[in-house]
């Protein structure tokens, strides 16, 4: 998703890299924005770790990830097998999501909504210019 110069990564599944790499790379990410830990909504975290950390890329900074509670220690647990923190860190600075998280991020503003989904999940609101969209499951306004 994008706005002016502003580039968020929603939702790091399988399948996605390639396509987002058509549009920016990684180290021109304005932030990364996962709803669940599924992996088909996660499962790509730790291509882009490999990537931020070993591709001919140079990150001035990790790249915000924004995800639910846990988010962090998922690809940690494929990156260590040892009691040591893995580095996830050094490619992501991990902000776990809440009910009504909400991060300006460039030209973007970034609200969460828990929705129900048997793990802690969340719905996306962006907002840019005035304007808004929302993921599939976000709660509406009655109109009125």
């Amino acid at each position: 998703m994008s706005a002016g110069s502003t580039r968020v990564w929603v939702e790091a599944g399988s399948g996605t890299p390639g396509p987002l790499q058509r549009r920016v790379l990684l180290d021109e990410l304005d932030a990364t924005w996962v709803s669940h830990l599924h992996a088909d909504h996660g499962a790509e975290l730790l291509t882009a770790y490999y990537g931020a950390r070993y591709a001919d890329i140079r990150l001035d900074a990790p790249i915000p990830l924004h995800g639910p509670p846990g988010t962090a220690d998922r690809p940690a647990a494929f990156l260590s097998n040892t009691p040591e923190r893995s580095p996830i860190e050094s490619a992501f600075t991990v902000t776990e999501l809440t009910e009504g998280h909400r991060v300006a991020t460039g030209q973007l503003t970034l609200i969460s909504r828990m929705v129900a989904h048997g793990i802690p999940a969340f719905a996306l609101r962006v907002e840019a210019g005035g304007g808004r969209s929302s993921t599939p499951g976000t709660p509406r306004p009655a109109p009125p």
